[in-house]
């Protein structure tokens, strides 16, 4: 019992240093094309570094970080000396992350946000997005007190305010973007006063507690939880003390141990943080009640709900003869589908039974396009892929969807293209390959689409003839103004959608022929979501401060005075965003924020005809709080700073990697163990530049006990479509005694060809290896060719307790040639795991993996694998050779098949913290397990305490029961611990049953 607690002390250490090199690396996957040349600028306080094709944006970007450096200095003491900022235009997701290691950098990608999700509100963009992550930046360079003296020895690690609750450094981030701007930022946005309000109207806001604000939770709002109510608290801070308690609050946590952090809000708030957050609650919901009984003077429009089975729905579209609806549903296990569904009874298209929804037209995001079918030479059905979708909308003919979706376009890219989904042949065929198009829209003749084409903060309005291919970009929009909702007029005229930087948000007129503009319904704000439908237009508008849909005759939007003919259609108490209109009998489907989050609900033409021509108005519910571009607060402030102009050229120069990859950081990591005297000292670090073209690791164990010393370095060049590298590693491992062990140096060059275009869930890597196993009276040097293949495509929902549906395979070979010296062997790998949860309950699945290892040869075991007793990392789709209940090294062989078998359910939900305490409880949940072997090799004949060579004959198996309980720790780490009961059936080679229990690291957020 004492050896194998001493090995899970020596796994636990190794599983603590793999965690924090997640924390540090992230991700070793190649950042940037590696045929794209990139260039640094430097400016006084940041190297930019920007595609050498987008100097102009890197420029722009550079203006826009030393006004940011410039804004946000004063509310924080320590500043890093430069900070990186890479410009990566590689998808058409916007977003951005920032962190201190190992060196302070800021990844931004910089897509305009789209006018469905929480950034939609935006003004500057690009200031609101470098105030946010450089707000980040700065949070985490503070080090005081007796923890600044640890930093010059232990490097960037030593960050106490990097480990705060993602509620405080999200929520400070969203309100100094919205402070600093002076149009935009979440605070300002009609969005998030929309979710508050849905709170309010459920009475729902109060229940939400300081201890689940941190948590990526799957029940609305998820993750927006920490930015939302984060910036709720730091709004309101702010508010009540001013600017300044920034700096201070942010000074004395960085001087104290981290996790305690109430002690500086008692001093300088007058409280602590779950009764402050609780006060805030309050104050908002004071505030949304005035809003409430304003917008309550007229009754809001009778809607019903779709009754979608789904947990989300939105983006409603239906087909021009009216016989369809198709949306997007959200499942409660968060997979997203198209879902088409025909009219019931009541000749409306909510809802009555599960058989409306046809789910032959309901499928993931994993399909096949018309192009894949013609090449398979057989023909199966697929259906309208769901995931990143902006816009649905329908062909002329009444059987076609288009719509668009971001998907990987690279190995390293994911745009946004164009799609179509036909109903009768259930085809899916991609129109257009990396065009980053999105919210398409259809001539009448159906020959034409219309679309908004993506740049790097900038918006496109372009065409394409869908027979010739012919793309033509007819406008631009000025630098970070988006352009939404584009659909055709007539064939020579487009109406569109344009955000600008002033936070206004309007309709325009492009005439093809002349290359004109024109302004259309000049005194409406905020327009979007416009749709055309025979000869009216209609559009949602926050013209009253609430999203409401309005309608105008297609005839009178170039006349003057034609606002009395605008007729607001609702009126609802949170906000529509899409919609459509049945083309029979004009009744509205669309989407509505609700308490649970996104629904798609409908409204007669009968009830909304009821709506009044004027809406009682109300104003952004916190925007009162922050200076505008019209109030003096903002430009005294900017005259004192002297802000440096937007338009200043700074120098710049090819890109380098080589100033960041010296050593930035070490971690040590001590175990001990008093029943042997032992102990084991590990150091590890690493490094890799912002583009990630170089990446390496080092680490480095001693064990006292064995007098042993591990060593482990690689590398990873990413400079080249073809990935390869090389490691080298010195590693202790034993069998099922300390004493019993064997020392194996390795050393090793790969290479890892990019084989996206063939299969984008693969991957495939070629290595040369020498080895050298040194064994108590032998030794074996190896040396060869290594081959291995991997295909994966199985996920985790959060809500689940396991993969549902997917599975993985990898084949692989390492085979040895002989020469002098050295010794001949050769090794097949063959594996795969499998998941299914068909016919089983809610949230329960099956889960099963095969290992096998084949060496044709016959050697020494020691040459071929052991099995472990404790499964480190759930679902690992790589060897993994398990019989759990028996000892670590039980078993080894130079053939082994081993077969794993899950069956896992739910068992309860918790849900549960404890004011701000680093600690949140999730679930837990359960497993029946059962492993089994049968190799060449030797097995421990536990009653005769020795090695007993056994063949693929003999079978050994054990069952188990585990435990699994879900937590996060620290704020931010996903742990997931497993008690398991195990009962070896292997008779003399068994113990009894035993308890274990271990760790699983089960993602970072």
């Amino acid at each position: 019992m004492l050896q194998r607690f001493r090995y899970y002390l020596i796994r636990m250490q190794k599983k603590i240093l793999l965690l924090l090199s997640l924390l540090i690396f992230n991700s070793n996957a190649q950042e940037v094309p590696s045929n794209i040349k990139f260039q640094t600028i430097t400016t006084p306080h940041f190297y930019i570094i920007t595609d050498k094709r987008e100097a102009l944006v890197g420029q722009f970007v550079a203006n826009k970080l030393e006004l940011a450096y410039n804004l946000l200095s004063p509310y924080f003491i320590q500043k890093p000396e430069k900070t990186t900022v890479v410009i990566n235009d590689k998808t058409d997701l916007a977003n951005g992350f920032a962190t201190r290691i190992p060196y302070p950098h800021i990844m931004i990608f910089p897509v305009l946000p789209t006018t469905t999700d929480s950034l939609s509100d935006y003004g500057d963009w690009a200031l609101e997005l470098l105030l946010h992550e450089y707000t980040h930046i700065l949070t985490f360079e503070g080090a005081r007190g007796f923890i600044k003296y640890l930093r010059p020895i232990f490097g960037s690690v030593i960050s106490p305010n990097a480990l705060l609750p993602r509620w405080w450094k999200e929520g400070i981030a969203v309100e100094l973007e919205t402070y600093f701007s002076k149009t935009g930022g979440r605070l300002r946005s009609n969005y998030q006063d929309a979710i508050l309000r849905s709170f309010v109207l459920s009475d729902k806001l109060k229940s939400f507690k300081i201890f689940e604000i941190n948590e990526f939770l799957p029940s609305w709002p998820e993750g927006q939880r920490p930015y939302m109510f984060g910036s709720l608290i730091w709004s309101q801070i702010v508010h009540e003390q001013g600017l300044n308690v920034i700096k201070d609050l942010h000074d004395r946590q960085a001087g104290r141990v981290p996790f305690f952090i109430n002690a500086p809000a008692e001093e300088l708030i007058g409280g602590n943080y779950e009764r402050y957050f609780e006060e805030t609650l309050f104050v908002i919901e004071e505030l949304v009640l005035k809003q409430i009984e304003i917008i309550k003077q007229v009754p809001e429009t009778t809607q019903s709900a779709l009754n979608q089975p789904g947990k989300y729905s939105f983006s409603p579209s239906i087909s021009p003869d009216g016989k369809f609806l198709a949306y997007i549903d959200v499942s409660h296990d968060d997979k997203r589908t198209v879902k088409i569904i025909d009219r019931n009874k009541n000749n409306n298209f909510v809802i009555l039974s599960a058989s409306q929804v046809d789910d032959d037209n309901a499928v993931d995001d994993i399909y096949k396009t018309l192009e894949e079918e013609e090449n398979q030479n057989h023909f199966s059905s697929d259906g309208p892929p769901g995931g990143t979708i902006q816009k649905i909308t329908w062909f002329p003919d009444g059987h076609k969807l288009l719509y668009d979706k971001v998907d990987a376009s690279s190995s390293t890219q994911s745009f946004s293209d164009l799609y179509t989904y036909d109903t009768e042949t259930k085809i899916t065929q991609k129109l257009t390959q990396g065009l980053r198009a999105r919210e398409a829209s259809v001539s009448a003749s159906g020959n034409h689409l219309v679309f908004v084409k993506l740049k790097a903060f900038a918006t496109e309005l372009a065409t394409l003839n869908i027979k010739t291919k012919h793309l033509d970009i007819l406008w631009q929009a000025p630098l970070q103004e988006r352009i939404s909702s584009p659909l055709f007029l007539s064939d020579d005229e487009i109406l569109f959608s344009l955000r600008k930087t002033d936070g206004t948000e309007g309709l325009w007129l492009f005439k093809i022929s002349q290359r004109s503009l024109t302004p259309v319904l000049t005194e409406f704000k905020d327009i979007r979501f416009i749709n055309l439908k025979k000869d009216t237009l209609y559009f949602t508008s926050n013209r009253n401060g609430i999203r409401n849909i309005y309608s105008v005759p297609k005839n009178q939007l170039l006349t003057s005075k034609i606002y009395a003919n605008i007729k607001p259609l609702t009126h609802n108490y949170t906000s529509f965003l899409s919609f459509d209109v049945d083309p029979r009998n004009q009744d509205i489907y669309t989407t509505k924020i609700t308490s649970k989050g996104p629904q798609i609900q409908f409204i007669s033409a009968s009830d909304y005809e009821k709506t009044p021509n004027e809406l009682p108005a109300i104003n952004s519910l916190l925007g009162g709080r922050y200076p505008t571009s019209s109030e003096n607060k903002v430009n005294k402030q900017e005259k004192s700073l002297n802000l440096p102009s937007d338009k200043k050229e700074y120098p710049n120069e090819d890109y380098s990697p080589w100033r960041y990859l010296v050593p930035q950081y070490w971690i040590p990591f001590l175990t001990t163990s008093a029943s042997d005297n032992r102990f084991i000292l590990q150091a590890q670090t690493g490094g890799y530049d912002p583009l990630k073209h170089h990446v390496y690791n080092l680490f480095a164990s001693f064990d006292s006990a064995t007098q042993k010393t591990s060593v482990v370095g690689s590398y990873l060049n990413q400079t080249q479509p073809w990935t390869w590298g090389g490691a080298f590693n010195q590693l202790t491992t034993f069998f099922v005694t300390a004493n019993n062990y064997s020392t194996s140096t390795t050393k090793s060059i790969f290479l890892s060809p990019d084989i996206w275009k063939l299969q984008k869930d693969s991957t495939f890597t070629i290595s040369w290896k020498e080895v050298n196993t040194e064994l108590t009276k032998s030794n074996y040097k190896r040396r060869g060719l290594g081959l291995f293949y991997l295909y994966k495509d199985f996920d985790q929902s959060l809500a689940a307790v396991s993969p549902k549906e997917g599975s993985s395979m990898y084949v692989g070979l390492n085979h040895f040639f002989s020469a002098k010296d050295y010794y001949e062997q050769t090794q097949y790998l063959l594996g795969g795991n499998y998941f299914f949860s068909g016919f089983l309950p809610e949230n329960h699945a099956l889960s099963t993996k095969i290992d096998v290892l084949y060496s044709p040869q016959k050697i020494n075991s020691v040459l071929g694998a052991s099995t472990n007793s404790l499964l480190q990392l759930q679902d690992p789709y790589t060897p993994n050779y398990l019989m759990r209940g028996y000892n670590t090294g039980h078993f080894l062989g130079e053939t082994i098949l081993n077969p794993k078998l899950e069956y896992r359910f739910p068992m309860r939900e918790i849900n549960k913290g404890h004011s701000t305490d680093p600690i949140y409880l999730r679930r837990l949940h359960g497993a029946v397990v059962a492993d089994g072997i049968f190799l060449e090799g030797f097995a421990y004949k536990t009653t005769e305490s020795k090695f007993e060579k056994v063949s693929t004959n003999k079978q050994f198996w054990s069952l188990g029961f585990e435990f699994r309980f879900d937590f996060n720790l620290a704020y931010q780490l996903p742990i997931t611990t497993v008690v398991g009961i195990y009962n070896p059936l292997g008779g003399s080679f068994a113990g009894n049953s035993s308890v274990s229990t271990s760790f699983q690291i089960s993602g970072l957020f």
